[in-house]
C-alpha cells in the first residue's frame, strides 16, 4: 500500500483540496480520463467533510472555512487505469491497470506543519511530532503552492516565499532522512488555478491555455525557487518521479472559470452537483499511484531529468 502524506504553507487551500477529492473522484471516468477513480475515507473526520464539500458547493456558502483544530484526514484511493498499446490485453489478465493507496493529511492551524519558527515552535507540538513520524514512513509526498503567488511582483515577498519552501525542504532532511528523500513519487500542485487566470486577466481565457500554455513546472520553479528543487532533486533517487500539476477545486464550467463559485455568497437556489467539475484533482492524486499522466496540465519526470533542466 502506497502511503502519501499532504503538506503545504496557511491558506494555500489544502483542506478545500481533500475537501473536494470525493466529488472529483465520482466524476473522473475512464470514458473522459482512461481512469477510474474511488476515494474511501477511513475515519469519522474526513467522511464529514466529504459530505461538508458537497453542501457549501450547492449552497455556494464559500469559501472552505480553514482549519481551527488539529484533525487527521485519512482515507484510501483505488486507481483502475485503461490499458493500451500492445500490453491491453496482457494487463487486463494480470491487473496491472490497478493501483491503490493510503493518503493522509495533517490539518492545523497554521498551515498543518509549518510556520515562521519552525523549531522552536514544532518541539512541543504532538501534531508536528506525528507529522514528522508519518513523513518518515511515507513513500510519497504532495506539496501544495498557491498559484496565484507567480503573479507576486514584490521582491522581498518572492523572496520570502522561496525561502519558506526552502526552509521545509531542507528541515525534512534534519529531521530523519540522513542520506537520501526516500519517496518515490512527488507532486507539487498547483492550487486555484481559476484565481491566477482571474487576477491574470485572463478569465475570459479557455481553460486550454492551462492544458497547453501554462506549464506547471515552469510556474513552480518560479514560485518556490530553484534552489529548493534543486535541493530535493539531489537528495532524491533519480529514477524516483516528480510531478508539477495545476489544479482548481471550483474548476471550470464551459471552458471559463466556473460562475458559480466567482462571488463567495450563499446562493437562493441550489446549483446542479454536475455544474462543480474539479479541475485535475482526482488526476493529481492518481499520479501519485500509478506513475503516469493523467492529465495534460501535468507535467511528470525523474528527479534525474529535473537535475538536467536545474
Amino acid at each position: 500500500m502506497h502511503n502519501t502524506i499532504i503538506l503545504g504553507p496557511s491558506k494555500v487551500g489544502k483542506t478545500a483540496l481533500v475537501a473536494s477529492l470525493k466529488h472529483a473522484s465520482d466524476i473522473a471516468t475512464i470514458v473522459d480520463n482512461k481512469l477510474a477513480i474511488r476515494t474511501l475515507p477511513k475515519n469519522e473526520q474526513t467522511r464529514e467533510i466529504f459530505s461538508k464539500a458537497l453542501t457549501i458547493a450547492q449552497e455556494g456558502d464559500m469559501p472552505f472555512v480553514g482549519t481551527s483544530l488539529d484533525i487527521r484526514y485519512d482515507f484510501i484511493i483505488e486507481v483502475e487505469t485503461e490499458p493500451t498499446g500492445l500490453w491491453e490485453n496482457i494487463e487486463t489478465i494480470w491487473k496491472g491497470n490497478e493501483h491503490n493507496g493510503r493518503f493522509m493529511f495533517m490539518d492545523a492551524p497554521g498551515g498543518a506543519v509549518f510556520n515562521e519558527d519552525i523549531k522552536r515552535k514544532s518541539q512541543n507540538n504532538p501534531t508536528f511530532k506525528n507529522m514528522i513520524q508519518q513523513m518518515l514512513n511515507a513513500n510519497g509526498m504532495i506539496l501544495c503552492v498557491d498559484m496565484t503567488l507567480a503573479l507576486e511582483k514584490n521582491a522581498k515577498k518572492i523572496k520570502s516565499i522561496q525561502d519558506y519552501y526552502l526552509k521545509c525542504l531542507r528541515f525534512f532532511l534534519s529531521s530523519g532522512f540522513q542520506i537520501t528523500i526516500p519517496f518515490q513519487r512527488v507532486c507539487f500542485l498547483l492550487t486555484k488555478a481559476d484565481l491566477y487566470l482571474q487576477q491574470s486577466g485572463l478569465a475570459q481565457e479557455e481553460k486550454s491555455l492551462l492544458n497547453e500554455h501554462l506549464r506547471p513546472f515552469e510556474l513552480v520553479r518560479g514560485i518556490v525557487g530553484h534552489e529548493s528543487l534543486r535541493t530535493l532533486s539531489v537528495f532524491s533517487e533519480p529514477d524516483a518521479q516528480i510531478c508539477f500539476s495545476t489544479t482548481s477545486v471550483f474548476g471550470f464550467l464551459n471552458g471559463h472559470p466556473n460562475p458559480h463559485f466567482v462571488n463567495n455568497s450563499k446562493r437562493s437556489e441550489l446549483i446542479r452537483l454536475e455544474d462543480w467539475q474539479p479541475f485535475n484533482i482526482a488526476e493529481s492524486f492518481a499520479f501519485m499511484l500509478s506513475g503516469d499522466q493523467h492529465h495534460p496540465a501535468q507535467d511528470i519526470l525523474t528527479f534525474e531529468q529535473l537535475r538536467q533542466k536545474l
